[in-house]
């Protein structure tokens, strides 16, 4: 555990550190400002957790749910995993793994990890608490704020910084950037990117950049007078008690801290680059723990940094020139997820894979963290596995599955679940009514079937990109009147759609059109043909067996019990998606048992036949069994299914599984053939070459 006395630090860093960045010309110059703290960092004892613990039974669900997410992962094999949930004022926490290879205690809610870019949401608090102030407006400029910012810079506003619309660039991916091994002041920092051209002008379009976040970070500093180690601290770290989080000064590197490991393109684990992330200090350069984490996420959700109307803007999806919603508001990520208004902010840096994740309606926070590269995949199934124990009666997260080769019904599906989860995320968003009619209208035209077996693929694009403000977000409008409906008739019913899913939302709709003009109007009513498609589907989505819906991993390695349950859906028009399960336990079942392996491979493909992905698992599967011509058949089917898109990751798969996964000289065979089956098809395919020992 990584702590500094914050109070200290305030009343005694030198007054040179105090003193601001300046900007002249294209050149950082002037000042040392000293990005990190200014001395050994200590350990200490952490502030007392508040929290009474989660109940034991959903204690225990929780763990069980988190097994099934990392089943067919190594992540805690070879490294540590911190796990935080604080769930309407019950907490939760677990370490797993090990965060350094020469000790025995293993991770846990005081382990301090870098947290890479969720430093970001930190910091735009700390500009909003200045904005609440008065002390700064959203739309000062880069100009007016600091004096001598390069010419490009001017005009960019604190709205476009916070919102990633600035223009400002991310730091290339095998720049200097990546190598640095010396600390940086924030004159330094700003150095490192203050002569390069802006990607699009101030406010065009939305692209992701940690620099625009340095700009942030010197402002602050300009404004306040003090470095933004000091600002953090005194703003944010002091008031809540965060004794375990500070701006990260990799000169005084602590014994404790986690060694961060990685996977090569290879599959290799190696260590991880020595980086010294100064230069990305307001964009990525804090270190916390799973506790203090906890703290911030729930002091963010009681109001207790900025206010609510204040959090509120912060966490409303940004709009960019172009004319599109980002799904990102004022320093974090906001989307929609089965129905959950998200805010979250994911992180990744040498040493490290970071998650905050909260659902306001909830007052659900998840914080994530492991010393092991790469891993947003994994941590963001982690952080599914906690929301479906908690806040959706434990129900796996499942969309709902139809043969896209059947007709219309999988574009309807898609877009009532676009409607659905868009909808109930954004349940308070108001549009007079003519629009609103008007946009149940066009939903009505979308998901027609006649217009859509004229034209498939058109039909899709037109109900994917109906959210877009340019397209009259149809979808959010439509969903979210639904929504207000539903919630008024009953709250509690509205409370369980998370876990019901787009069907039952829309059933609920057809059966309170029937019943209630007054909230259903007449320019709102489904027409016949969408109410008899919903209730047809609805119908065969319940005859789904409740087990069925609650199956996971665990239980799908019982696999006679497996096929019992799930043959019977061989051919229903929906139910759930399970080939993300199947295929995780087809590979857990390859190595030591492959003919079940094979039976489960071949019950994901009969229960998703237009799922490339679910071939591919099934010719790996036959290739372990050497039984090269039904393989071969299922490789053309999946390239028939998948083409390019699909096939070059499963071939990775196999390259990674030939060094790590199925060592033996069958897998070595197998993971041969289909790298030789890629090649004749792809004799080009970058994925293919050599690059054991290049860096990600």
């Amino acid at each position: 555990m990584i702590a500094v006395l914050l109070a200290m630090v305030a009343l005694h860093l030198p007054g040179e550190l105090r003193k601001p960045a300046v900007i002249v010309g294209s050149t950082a110059i002037d000042t040392a400002v000293d990005t990190g703290t200014s001395g050994p960092l200590v350990d200490a004892t952490p502030v007392a957790t508040p929290w009474p613990p989660l109940d034991d039974d959903v204690s225990m669900r929780l763990g069980l749910a988190i097994d099934d997410a990392l089943a067919n992962r190594r992540l805690t094999s070879v490294a540590g995993l911190g796990i935080g949930v604080l769930h309407r004022g019950h907490a939760w926490r677990q370490g797993r793994g090990h965060a350094r290879p020469d000790t025995v205690p293993p991770s846990t809610s005081t382990t301090s990890w870098r947290v890479a870019s969720i430093t970001k949401t930190m910091t735009a608090v700390a500009v909003m608490q200045l904005v609440d102030a008065g002390r700064l407006n959203l739309d000062d400029t880069v100009g007016a704020l600091l004096p001598g910012a390069p010419r490009t810079w001017r005009a960019i506003t604190l709205r476009q910084l916070l919102a990633h619309t600035s223009g400002i660039r991310h730091y290339p991916l095998r720049g200097p950037e990546q190598r640095l091994t010396t600390h940086l002041t924030t004159t330094q920092s700003l150095a490192l990117f203050s002569r390069r051209p802006l990607a699009h002008p101030p406010g065009q379009s939305f692209l992701y950049t940690t620099y625009g976040y340095d700009v942030l970070g010197a402002i602050l500093e300009a404004v306040t007078g003090h470095a933004f180690a000091d600002v953090l601290a005194e703003q944010l770290f002091g008031p809540l008690g965060l004794q375990s989080t500070v701006v990260e000064d990799s000169r005084h590197r602590a014994p404790s801290w986690p060694e961060g490991v990685r996977f090569t393109a290879g599959g290799r684990l190696q260590p991880s680059a020595r980086v010294d992330v100064s230069s990305r200090f307001a964009g990525g350069g804090v270190r916390s723990t799973i506790d203090d984490l906890l703290r911030f996420g729930d002091a963010l959700l009681a109001n207790h940094l900025v206010d609510a109307d204040t959090f509120r803007s912060m966490t409303a999806p940004s709009m960019s020139d172009d004319g599109l919603v980002n799904d990102y508001g004022l320093g974090f990520a906001v989307y929609p997820q089965r129905g959950h208004l998200v805010v979250a902010h994911a992180g990744g840096q040498p040493e490290t894979t970071s998650l905050l994740f909260l659902i306001p309606a909830e007052h659900l926070v998840i914080a994530l963290a492991t010393n092991l590269e790469d891993q947003g995949d994994t941590l963001s199934a982690v952080a599914q596995a906690i929301v479906e124990v908690v806040a959706e009666d434990g129900f796996p997260r499942r969309a709902v599955w139809s043969d896209s080769s059947a007709g219309a019904d999988s574009v309807i599906i898609d877009g009532l679940n676009r409607a659905f989860t868009h909808g109930r995320a954004f349940v308070d968003l108001v549009v007079d009514d003519v629009s609103t009619d008007a946009a149940f209208a066009r939903f009505e035209a979308l998901v027609d079937p006649a217009a859509i077996n004229l034209a498939p693929v058109d039909a899709r694009a037109r109900i994917t990109s109906a959210h877009h403000p340019m397209n009259g977000r149809v979808t959010p409008i439509v969903g979210a009147a639904i929504a207000r409906a539903l919630r008024d008739v009953d709250n509690n019913a509205f409370a369980t759609l998370p876990r019901r899913g787009p069907l039952a939302f829309f059933a609920d709709w057809v059966a309170l059109c029937e019943r209630d003009a007054v909230r259903c109007p007449p320019a709102r009513r489904p027409t016949p043909s969408l109410s008899a498609t919903v209730r047809r589907l609805q119908a065969a989505w319940e005859h789904t067996p409740p087990a069925v819906h609650r199956l996971r991993v665990r239980d799908l390695l019982h696999v006679p019990e497996t096929t019992s349950a799930l043959t019977p859906l061989v051919g229903s028009p929906v139910h759930p998606d399970l080939s993300d399960d199947l295929m995780a336990t087809s590979h857990l079942l390859l190595a030591s048992r492959p003919a079940d392996a094979i039976t489960i491979a071949r019950l994901n493909t009969a229960l998703h036949p237009d799922k490339a992905q679910a071939q591919l698992a099934l010719a790996e599967a036959l290739l372990m069994m050497a039984d090269d011509d039904e393989s071969a058949a299922a490789l053309e089917q999946a390239w028939r299914l998948g083409g390019p898109d699909a096939l070059p990751a499963k071939v990775w798969l196999a390259r990674v599984g030939r060094l790590r996964v199925l060592p033996t000289p069958r897998a070595e065979a197998a993971a041969t053939t289909v790298l030789n089956f890629a090649r004749l098809r792809l004799p080009d395919d970058k994925t293919l070459r050599d690059t054991d020992d290049e860096q990600n």
